[in-house]
């Protein structure tokens, strides 16, 4: 779990270089910004992408870990409140790891709005 946390205190922080370290060389990375695309962000490549559109697409855009959660078959569900232009929004993300690295990162098929 504390894997995943520091991914997400990454994205939060805003730290591409501390967030490609924690990654899997081959991470998949299903954001939101993913589902609009409907495809992930792949790779390290694809890390650095996620971390420009964001800049790029949203004026003001913060996350907050509310929970972390251990499911049964070893991922881990994070709970984040977001706030994106004005837009809040409560986010659910699935974890997997290839120790010590993120390999996938996805969002469950319902959200909570």
């Amino acid at each position: 779990m504390s894997l995943v946390r520091a991914f997400a205190d990454a994205i939060i922080d805003r730290d591409v270089e501390w967030a490609l370290e924690l990654c899997h060389p081959e991470v998949e990375f299903f954001s939101l910004m993913a589902q609009l695309e409907a495809s992930p962000y792949r790779g390290y490549a694809g890390i650095r992408k996620y971390f420009k559109d964001v800049d790029a697409t949203w004026e003001e855009w913060r996350v907050e870990v509310e929970q972390l959660l251990c499911a049964p078959d070893g991922r881990v569900v994070i709970v984040m409140p977001t706030h994106m232009r004005g837009k809040d929004r409560l986010v659910l993300q699935a974890c997997r790891c290839r120790v010590p690295a993120l390999l996938r990162v996805s969002q469950p098929p319902h959200e909570r709005k």
